[in-house]
């Protein structure tokens, strides 16, 4: 369950940066 929640925040993060990422450029 650990693995599988720290993946997901992982991923979130990665989109949410990937996101923000974007909005600035």
């Amino acid at each position: 369950n650990f693995e599988t929640f720290g993946n997901s925040i992982i991923c979130l993060f990665e989109v949410t940066t990937s996101a923000g990422w974007d909005g600035l450029l």
